[in-house]
């Protein structure tokens, strides 16, 4: 990807997955360089080339890097938004076998407003993808838990180069009070030679609450049952 095929002077942020970068004491890293843009944080696989991670800020836009420990391959930094601390998380994950309190880990260091983007290699109804297996299941529950609102709208986010099908494994999250300013699209003609497409998130600080039309997610785990059959049975009986 280029500097002029993205556009990015029109973007604060840029979030790499699948780098592909290494580590060397020479270079430190092999990450391609943007103009106008800075490598806030990546992740790297120590001696393999493969996966990865990265953030670029724009160089006049000020930051801090925050450190997260997880099986994930994570870059995450924190920035100053109308006075609101956020933190913006870069996630790839290629295992099969990650469970629900590897993601729920994650989430427990990440405090007040924040956006995670990732290859997570999970499928899910609830992001769009045609079918759910065990890691979907296992992000789904970690999301319903903490009350995290997923951005995405269906949309297929990659294209298998073999027989050109969709999928949604690219998935866009966010705490609650950051969801209903977030307007999520993705560029399915953004392939430049990636086998994924280029998902834009864009913060509207003029949005409200009560424009929203953001999907709910309901935490049956934490219900008031007891009350909930006490109010039936109050409102019953006087009728």
């Amino acid at each position: 990807m280029t500097k002029n095929e993205l556009d990015l002077l029109e973007t604060i942020l840029q979030n790499l997955l699948e780098t592909h970068s290494e580590y060397n004491t020479q270079l430190k890293t092999d990450l391609i360089e943007i103009n106008g843009y800075t490598v806030a944080d990546f992740s790297v696989r120590d001696g393999i080339k493969g996966g990865g991670t990265a953030i670029y800020v724009k160089v006049d836009i000020p930051y801090s890097k925050k450190e997260i420990n997880s099986k994930f391959e994570t870059s995450v930094i924190q920035i100053l938004i109308n006075s609101d601390m956020v933190t913006i998380i870069s996630l790839y994950d290629a295992s099969t076998d990650t469970k629900e309190d590897d993601y729920i880990n994650l989430l427990n260091q990440i405090e007040g407003k924040f956006i995670i983007c990732g290859d997570f290699n999970a499928h899910h109804y609830l992001w769009g993808s045609n079918k759910t297996d065990t890691k979907g299941n296992s992000l789904h529950n970690a999301i319903s838990t903490n009350n995290i609102i997923v951005l995405n709208d269906g949309s297929g986010t990659r294209q298998n180069p073999s027989d050109l099908q969709l999928s949604c494994i690219d998935i866009s999250m966010s705490s609650v009070q950051l969801a209903h300013q977030i307007t999520w699209t993705v560029d399915n003609k953004s392939l430049y030679g990636s086998d994924h497409f280029v998902i834009q998130l864009t913060l509207n600080q003029t949005s409200s609450c009560s424009n929203s039309e953001q999907e709910l997610i309901w935490n049956y785990k934490k219900a008031d049952w007891d009350g909930f059959a006490s109010s039936c049975h109050k409102q019953l009986s006087e009728n």
